[in-house]
Formats: C-alpha cells, sequence, structure tokens
C-alpha cells in the first residue's frame, strides 16, 4: 500500500510538473503580457500543488508534511520565477516547525501563492527602494495563523473584492472559507 501511495504521488507530481512546463513552453510563444501573467499565474499555481506531491513522495508519510519546510521550498520558487529582476525585494520568513494535513498545506500554499504574486505586481510598481515582504506562519492551540505584509502603498480592498475579474480574490475567499478559517486585511505601512 505504501509504495503504492508514493508512486501515485510521485506521478501525480511528475504530471503537474508536466503542466506546469507546458503553461511555461506556452508563454515563450505569446508576446501579449497581460497573457504571459496569467500563464505565469497558472504555472506557479499549478507547481505550489506539485510541490505538496513531492514532499509527500520524499517523506512516505502521507498524511501529513511539515508546513516549514513546504513553504520555504515553496517560497524560493517563487521568488526564482516571481521577483523581477531588475528590483531587489527583501524577503523575511519566519515559519514555526509543524506537522499539517496534506489538503491544509496545499490551500495554505495557493493562498501564500496568490499574496506574494499580488505584492509583487501591485506593492512594487515604483522605482524606491527597500522593497520587503514579511511572511510568519504560528500555530496557536489548534489554529494556523498565516500573516504576509508587504511594505508598498497598499490598496483599496472594497474595490478589489468589488471586482468580479479578480480571480485572485476569489481563490483566497474560497480556500480560506474550505479551511474553515477567517482573513483580514490592512493597509498600513503598506498591505497585511
Amino acid at each position: 500500500k505504501d509504495i503504492l501511495l508514493s508512486e501515485i504521488h510521485h506521478r501525480t507530481k511528475n504530471n503537474l510538473a508536466i503542466v506546469s512546463s507546458i503553461l511555461n513552453l506556452q508563454r515563450s510563444q505569446i508576446d501579449d503580457e497581460q497573457l504571459d501573467n496569467i500563464l505565469l499565474d497558472c504555472s506557479n499555481r499549478v507547481h505550489s500543488i506539485a510541490a505538496v506531491h513531492q514532499k509527500l513522495y520524499e517523506k512516505g508519510d502521507f498524511s501529513v508534511v511539515n508546513f516549514r519546510d513546504y513553504m520555504s521550498g515553496l517560497i524560493t520558487d517563487l521568488q526564482r520565477t516571481l521577483f523581477p529582476q531588475d528590483k531587489e525585494i527583501k524577503l523575511i520568513t519566519e515559519i514555526e516547525p509543524f506537522d499539517i494535513k496534506t489538503d491544509q498545506a496545499v490551500s495554505c500554499a495557493l493562498i501564500l501563492n496568490e499574496v506574494i504574486t499580488n505584492s509583487v505586481k501591485y506593492a512594487f510598481n515604483d522605482q524606491a527602494k527597500n522593497h520587503q515582504i514579511d511572511i510568519r506562519v504560528s500555530k496557536i492551540s489548534n489554529q494556523l495563523v498565516l500573516m504576509i505584509h508587504d511594505n508598498g502603498p497598499g490598496f483599496n480592498f472594497e474595490e478589489l473584492k468589488n471586482n468580479k475579474s479578480s480571480l485572485g480574490m476569489s481563490l483566497i475567499e474560497a480556500l480560506t472559507e474550505q479551511l474553515e478559517g477567517s482573513y483580514e486585511y490592512h493597509n498600513q505601512e503598506g498591505t497585511t
């Protein structure tokens, strides 16, 4: 049974990696910047899901993953694919080590992916220096607290929430609901 589960996670990870690669190949064949950004976002979302299957395959325990290891690898991958070469973005992470169920890990990773993507795209449009993203994850009793803060100019949350074309916001809401959680936004010295 364990060998079969391991093989399933390995194949799932490989198949998702192929999908991500196809999206990236497609990006190289288009000239439309907006479409390129959409395909990059999709590729990163698929990669976020594939990463949990990789951790499950490596660990051999198919019910939980070490959240700090999983998130650290994912954050490194996001830095590589998302962070523009012409801007320095300092990333500060503080993630407590604990195990989390695989389905919860995937939902949290997708939320992290959306928020970091939005920070990189919208918070750091100017040429100012000292761009920074802080990611803090802690576990208090049975609750996981994920806090992401950037030092950009902030944004109009109500306008974004009412924008029906915002896939990222819709994903964050749906994934938070799936986790039976809640979320808050604050615009104070950036966005949290």
